[in-house]
């Protein structure tokens, strides 16, 4: 993957509560869905999903840092120097999600996908 999942931060902490990627490689972030589900042993997670996070189309580069609130709020980026950036995304949710130490977060590469059809 051209995304790293770095770790998740403030667990449990309204309006603070975070999940922290890295980029390695230039990628779009379309391409990544972020799963919260829980811990059935050391290592391994249950298939039940709590919830689910489908990044908009946004063009990442090498060295960028992806900031995911759990709390609400309107997606923007900063320049943290001439090569990088930080861009935050907001799952507005209206509750912490990472309340137990069970609780995990999974970052997902995903490269095809179908989708049912419309129904006006």
């Amino acid at each position: 993957m051209k995304i790293e999942l770095v770790d998740t931060y403030n667990r449990g902490i309204a309006y603070q509560e975070m999940i922290m990627l890295k980029s390695w490689d230039y990628c779009d972030l379309s391409r990544y869905i972020l799963l919260q589900t829980q811990y059935v042993s050391p290592n391994l997670v249950s298939s039940a999903v709590a919830n689910t996070f489908w990044f908009p189309s946004t063009e990442v580069a090498i060295g960028d840092t992806i900031i995911i609130y759990t709390k609400s709020g309107k997606a923007y980026s900063n320049l943290t120097d001439p090569n990088n950036r930080v861009f935050y995304f907001f799952w507005n949710l209206n509750k912490t999600i990472l309340n137990s130490k069970k609780d995990c977060i999974t970052l997902q590469e995903v490269n095809d996908w179908v989708t049912s059809h419309y129904i006006p």
